[in-house]
């Protein structure tokens, strides 16, 4: 359904900012990030914090099991595209995705 797509993986927020340092400066650069907010060494929440403040042009969706509705709008503020939780199941993410990828090729 979108050609060319690579799926990057990681569980590290540290080594996530690495993969998109790495491949910020190739011609195939990062158009999002889908990150849990719970991960060791840097929380999702900082991911994004850094990710928008150093790549502006990468979307950020989080995942979480925790009930975040009173801080979604201060996180849209900052730039999160969306917060899904995790009791919404695997469809609603893929979901989520396909959204933001219709969203992007029009």
């Amino acid at each position: 359904m979108y050609p060319n797509i690579e799926v990057l993986t990681t569980d590290s927020g540290k080594e996530a900012l690495q993969i998109i340092e790495k491949k910020s400066k190739n011609l195939n650069p990062i158009d999002l990030v889908v990150s849990d907010i719970r991960m060791p060494e840097i929380s999702g929440i900082d991911l994004a914090r850094r990710v928008i403040a150093e790549y502006p042009r990468i979307s950020i969706i989080l995942m979480t099991a925790y009930d975040l509705r009173g801080i979604e709008e201060e996180a849209k503020h900052f730039g999160i595209s969306k917060i899904i939780y995790k009791s919404m199941g695997f469809k609603k993410v893929v979901k989520e995705i396909h959204e933001w990828a219709q969203m992007k090729i029009n």
